[in-house]
Parts: C-alpha cells; sequence; structure tokens
C-alpha cells in the first residue's frame, strides 16, 4: 500500500493523479470526507484515467441523487438507507415534507438517532435522570430507517452485517455503493444489492 500526502501540494489532485500513474494501483482509496475532495479528484482523474477503482470514504453519502457526479466510483457505509420498504417510505415523506429526496445516510441517521433517544426518553423517569438514560441506551434494541440500533456491545458501537455481527435483528449492513447512471446503488452485501458491481466507464482493456 502506498501512501500519497497531499496537505501541503499545490494542484492537489492532478498532483494525485500524476502519483497514481506512476504507482499504477489497482484501487485509488481517497481519505477525505470532503463531497468536494471526491468530485474535485474525479474531474480530474477523468482527464487522465487509469485502470483502477476509486474509493472514495463515506464522502459521496452526500450527493443528491439528481447531481448525477462521480459515475463509477465505489463508497460505503456502516449506516445507510436501503431501498426496502421502510426506506422508501422515508424517502417518500422526506420529498413531501422537503420538497427534495434525501441523502444516502445522514437525513435516515439523524431522524434514527433522535427516534432512539426519544425513546429512551419516554421510558425513563425523566429525560434528566441521566444513569437511567445511559443504561436504556445501552440495553435497549431499537428498529430504525437505518436498520437495528444495539449499543449494549462492550464498545458501545452500534453493529454492522456481516463485520462485526452476523445477526441482522441487533446490527445494520454495512452497505457498499457504486454510483451507476448517476445514482449511488447498493451492490453489497447480496442480500440489500440493488445492482451488481460494474467496470467503471474509464477502463481500458487492449486486446
Amino acid at each position: 500500500m502506498d501512501i500519497i500526502e497531499l496537505d501541503q501540494v499545490e494542484n492537489t489532485f492532478e498532483y494525485a493523479v500524476k502519483q497514481a500513474h506512476n504507482l499504477q494501483p489497482s484501487m485509488i482509496v481517497l481519505a477525505s470526507y470532503f463531497a468536494e475532495d471526491i468530485v474535485d479528484f474525479y474531474q480530474a482523474f477523468i482527464r487522465s484515467p487509469i485502470n483502477a477503482l476509486i474509493y472514495s470514504i463515506y464522502a459521496p453519502s452526500a450527493f443528491l441523487p439528481e447531481q448525477q457526479i462521480c459515475e463509477g466510483v465505489i463508497w460505503a457505509s456502516t449506516t445507510g438507507l436501503t431501498n426496502n420498504f421502510v426506506g422508501r417510505q422515508f424517502r417518500h415523506h422526506y420529498q413531501k415534507l422537503f420538497d427534495r429526496q434525501p441523502t444516502y445516510s445522514q437525513a435516515s441517521a439523524a431522524y434514527d438517532q433522535v427516534q432512539l433517544l426519544a425513546k429512551v426518553w419516554r421510558e425513563s423517569v425523566s429525560p434528566r435522570s441521566f444513569k437511567e438514560v445511559n443504561q436504556g441506551l445501552r440495553s435497549v434494541v431499537y428498529n430504525g430507517v437505518n436498520g437495528m440500533y444495539y449499543l449494549g456491545s462492550q464498545q458501545q458501537i452500534g453493529l454492522t452485517y456481516p463485520d462485526s455481527s452476523t445477526d441482522l435483528s441487533i446490527s445494520q449492513p454495512h452497505l457498499a455503493y457504486q454510483v451507476q447512471a448517476g445514482k449511488s446503488v447498493v451492490v453489497f452485501p447480496d442480500m440489500f444489492a440493488e445492482a451488481v458491481f460494474k467496470i467503471p466507464h474509464w477502463f481500458s482493456f487492449k486486446v
């Protein structure tokens, strides 16, 4: 694995693409959570591509479906909005309320977090009974838009399927997306897949 530091570099993403040409990797991981970074890198890369997959850490979750950018890029989230019945209902109500579609992770995750906390508050003597609220958050199993929330593990973090748990009754799917026809679609795990992975359009195979 080769790491390219970009913090102090002029023409940052043109430099990154040049280094990619020198290294000829099979996959490029852009380790930035900012959506504008993957967009800028993608635009520089697509002008001079190589046969490498592009994996962006979570940033494309902020894209709106109508933006249709970064075709072929792969990204993933441990809490994402799926296309199951609950996910479609959430999209429908969100569109009706805000006159726009939600992004692929943040809106539904934020909604779930508020609902989870509200559920524990309702079941506590008082929202200010902090020990009881803390214990409630650690013991409750909550069925949210993005999946099941259970924070009672030793690490007190949500569990992901199939990484930290194979039990979907207490975990959420770790969703891998690919931007296809302008929209992020789930390609893994198979149980939640909306499409199959496609070799990105910039790949060139010489006979």
